[in-house]
């Protein structure tokens, strides 16, 4: 069984990030694999966000691990998959080797996090899976929040955004947001490349 859904041509989405920033891949993830990753993802000891990073307010859990993921195996193997398969479909991402993993919790009430971009040590691509719940993810033309494009995230969805480096470009990150969900809670597996721990540069 593979994490990605068998098939899966990642070359439209990745096209569109080239272009607009970010790409939103419905039913991304195998559904069987899935069923596994929710409960690994929601039994980690997440700590409470910081109200503020940056420019951005937030409110949220967190949970953060870098390379090699050992021991988290469904994790390891969704970024393995991830990865081969952007690197197959986008020749302008053919360094991207994830090296990071950070994990969201949002409740009903978390405010979720206002506009921001990534930090610029994080290079090519950042990729955000959805385990479990929905919420409005946005892609935003200022840090007013006025909307570029809007996606509800469901379970097995997939984002990408742009990173320093992608296709060529030295830094063209987009400003992005994520609300807190309506009903329950939402997860999110986000996989990044972070510049410090590889000798790849941008």
């Amino acid at each position: 069984m593979t994490p990605l859904r068998p098939g899966l041509d990642l070359r439209p989405p990745l096209d569109a990030v080239a272009q607009l920033g970010g790409a939103l891949v419905a039913d991304a993830i195998e559904p069987a694999f899935l069923r596994e990753l929710v409960p690994t993802t929601a039994a980690l000891p997440f700590q409470r966000m910081a109200t503020e990073e940056g420019q951005a307010r937030q409110g949220g859990d967190y949970w953060i691990t870098t390379e090699p993921f050992d021991d988290l195996p469904l994790v390891k193997r969704l970024g393995d998959d991830l990865a081969n398969r952007v690197r197959y479909f986008q020749v302008g991402a053919s360094n991207w080797t994830p090296n990071e993993v950070y994990v969201q919790r949002y409740r009903v009430g978390d405010l979720g996090i206002t506009p921001h971009r990534d930090w610029k040590r994080y290079q090519y691509l950042v990729a955000i899976v959805t385990a479990a719940g929905e919420a409005e993810f946005v892609l935003c033309k200022n840090r007013a929040g006025d909307v570029l494009r809007s996606w509800t995230t469901g379970p097995g969805s997939l984002i990408l955004l742009r990173a320093p480096g992608f296709a060529g470009v030295n830094d063209d990150r987009v400003l992005h947001a994520v609300r807190g969900p309506l009903t329950g809670e939402r997860i999110s597996v986000t996989y990044r490349m972070d510049g410090r721990r590889t000798s790849t540069t941008v």
